[in-house]
């Protein structure tokens, strides 16, 4: 899945190859516990055995570890376990153990590896595709999306999207700590200003919008795609 998802969005490779790489990410085989959480004999397996306890209680302990590379690809197989066992139906009952959807959010909201924020993101919306994963998201402040037939569409967000949208500055590997402001928390659209660089780095968000014409061009792009009007315009101006 990390390779996969690597090489899909890489920026760098032939057009080619990643088009091949996408064909191949089309079809995203079966995961286990989630085929194991199709039916009641499965679940009591996944009962007895308690590997979802198991994994609930390792997100717990492990999951803000932001320096250990193979403790944080850990988390994430047991987020993915969580989140396909969820997603079931006969799964979800497994949720309300150990405030396992509680932990997850918590990833999603706090976690300074950007691909562990992702994931655990990934994840509670599998855990929406059941009534009561729904429920018990919308308990802590996350809302699903449905049809109007009421089924869920597999993708949800905070009610306050500052909660997932905050992280630490600047944006940074968790063994880089060259400019690193400890300590400060700030919202994505909020901006810094130039005293916190060190080495004479420029701000990674710029006190002044303006100061680069094509930076401003490309924001003020992003921000029309939400208008319908202007979507078209921008949409070509982005890819210009």
């Amino acid at each position: 899945m990390e390779a996969s998802l690597a090489r899909a969005f890489a920026d760098d490779e032939p057009l080619r190859k990643k088009e091949i790489d996408r064909d191949a990410m089309s079809f995203v085989p079966p995961h286990f516990y989630r085929e194991l959480a199709r039916t009641e004999e499965g679940c009591l397996l996944l009962q007895g055995k308690g590997h979802f306890e198991e994994f609930a209680w390792y997100i717990r302990e492990h999951g803000l570890e932001s320096e250990d590379i193979e403790i944080v690809t850990k988390v994430k197989g047991c987020l993915w376990a969580i989140g396909n066992i969820g997603s079931m139906p006969l799964g979800a009952p497994f949720l309300d153990k150990a405030n396992t959807v509680e932990a997850v959010i918590n990833l999603a909201e706090n976690s300074q590896v950007l691909t562990l924020k992702g994931t655990a993101f990934f994840v509670l919306g599998l855990i929406s595709k059941t009534m009561q994963g729904l429920e018990i998201l919308l308990e802590h402040g996350w809302d699903g999306t449905t049809t109007t037939m009421g089924e869920s569409l597999g993708f949800c967000v905070p009610l306050k999207l500052g909660q997932l949208l905050s992280v630490r500055y600047p944006f940074l590997p968790p063994q880089s700590t060259t400019n690193r402001v400890a300590g400060m928390q700030i919202q994505p659209w909020e901006h810094v200003s130039d005293d916190t660089n060190v080495k004479g780095r420029p701000a990674l968000l710029s006190s002044n919008p303006d100061d680069d014409p094509m930076n401003n061009k490309i924001l003020t792009s992003i921000v029309n795609l939400s208008n319908h009007i202007l979507e078209s315009a921008a949409t070509k101006e982005l890819m210009k």
